[in-house]
């Protein structure tokens, strides 16, 4: 159901975008202009992400007791993505686009506050961090292109705007009895992007989360590192 509501979506941007000659046309021509203008408009973006997430525990109370020396990675680790998205015609040089990706995450896990009972346990915590997820990203971005190079043969252009990350994969056991875990977190996105001659597209982000992925009064802050490519569907199929 979603993914149709999310192709439905595109779709009506796309024909916004050319409403005029979209007007003018037939049924079979509007057909054939929604394909084209699909193709042309719509890319696949693929990629690598590194995750780490920071825990803070805020003296959350539980039945269940982890040693942290297997668990606590303050570090960031990889995983993939993949998905599409759609931009908007440059308007002087400023673009507008839309994202939707499926993301494959593993964290390192960061516990800022970790309890201790030395000499015994050096860190231990209440809570146990997932450290997998499966992630729909709906994202929306602004692209400013910044003039530092013959912008006939390539661009650079800074990205920036929100995301909304959903959580599809099912929590833990153990976190799964308080519910420890939002199905929603936003973030905020930005980046560079650099076109060559829109045969692709590189890009590096980074996704700052603006609210806590688990609930009061665990706090939790997902931060992501993503480096990819897109190419237009047109160029493929």
């Amino acid at each position: 159901m979603l993914h149709k509501c999310l192709f439905s979506f595109l779709l009506l941007l796309i024909c916004c975008c050319d409403n005029q000659a979209f007007a003018q046309s037939n049924d079979e021509q509007k057909k054939e202009k929604i394909i084209h203008l699909f193709k042309k408009r719509v890319y696949l973006i693929t990629g690598m992400n590194f995750n780490k997430q920071t825990i803070t525990l805020n003296n959350y109370s539980s039945r269940f007791n982890y040693e942290l020396n297997d668990y606590q990675k303050n570090l960031y680790k990889p995983a993939y993505f993949l998905g599409i998205r759609w931009e908007s015609k440059a308007i002087h040089s400023h673009k507008f686009a839309f994202t939707a990706m499926l993301s494959k995450i593993s964290t390192g896990n960061n516990y800022e506050d970790a309890n201790k009972l030395p000499p015994f346990v050096t860190n231990y915590s209440k809570f146990l961090a997932e450290d997998q997820f499966l992630m729909l990203n709906l994202s929306a971005y602004y692209k400013q292109l910044i003039p530092i190079s013959d912008t006939s043969r390539y661009k650079l252009y800074f990205t920036i705007g929100p995301s909304l990350n959903t959580r599809l994969s099912e929590q833990s056991p153990d976190n799964l009895i308080n519910h420890n875990y939002r199905r929603h977190y936003i973030s905020g996105d930005g980046g560079l992007e650099f076109n060559n001659q829109s045969f692709y597209t590189l890009f590096l982000h980074y996704k700052l989360p603006l609210s806590s992925f688990t609930k009061e009064p665990i706090h939790s802050n997902l931060n992501s590192i993503q480096m990819g490519a897109m190419v237009k569907l047109n160029d493929i199929f």
